[in-house]
């Protein structure tokens, strides 16, 4: 088994090794190194930058290293325009990482897109079509506890309509009796 320890001063620590059997005897090594330094920001204020391409898309492999790790990306949206984000781990065979969460922020940090297993297998993927142009923040974590592992982040421009009627209470359609609608369901979970 692996853990993870993060001190929260300097100082001697030890480490105590038992068998979980208690009776259990046998063999071990112990290794003990430096966690991995974090290669994206986590947090809005060191979130790293994800160009988006000519034609709307960008991508990026990244890595969750220790416990508890975030990494966050800001990408630039264009309001009105429908987005596929897609955070492939383990189940997309794009990296090691057990079931991955993605979670999109607006540039006041308010939560405004969320998703958990919505593409194969575990793996995050949502559909996003921003009200407003201006930067978005991409938070990829894992739902794991304790997990670890590689991933690729996805964005990229499809060529569907918006959203004709919305999916929560705050962005319906209201209809009066005799009003008639007619709609479209144009992703899986719309």
């Amino acid at each position: 088994p692996t853990a993870h320890f993060t001190p929260g001063s300097t100082g001697v620590f030890f480490v105590e090794v038992t068998s979980a059997a208690r009776q259990g005897t046998g063999a071990y090594a112990l290794n003990v190194a430096l966690a991995p330094t974090d290669d994206h920001g986590s947090d809005i204020a060191s979130a790293t930058a994800l160009l988006l391409d000519s034609i709307g898309a960008g991508a990026i492999n990244a890595e969750l290293a220790s416990p508890g790790n975030t990494d966050f990306f800001a990408v630039n949206l264009e309001a009105g325009q429908v987005y596929q984000v897609s955070v492939l781990g383990r189940s997309g065979r794009a990296g090691t990482l057990a079931d991955p969460v993605l979670r999109i922020f607006s540039e006041a940090g308010r939560l405004v897109g969320f998703d958990d297993n919505g593409g194969a297998g575990n793996d995050a993927q949502l559909f996003f079509s921003p009200e407003i142009s201006g930067t978005f923040y991409f938070e990829v974590a894992s739902d794991a506890r304790d997990a670890t592992g590689t991933y690729r982040l996805s964005v990229v421009e499809r060529n569907i309509p918006a959203d004709d009627a919305g999916n929560d209470s705050s962005t319906d359609v209201r209809l009066a009796a005799g009003d008639q609608f007619a709609g479209a369901l144009l992703t899986q979970g719309d």
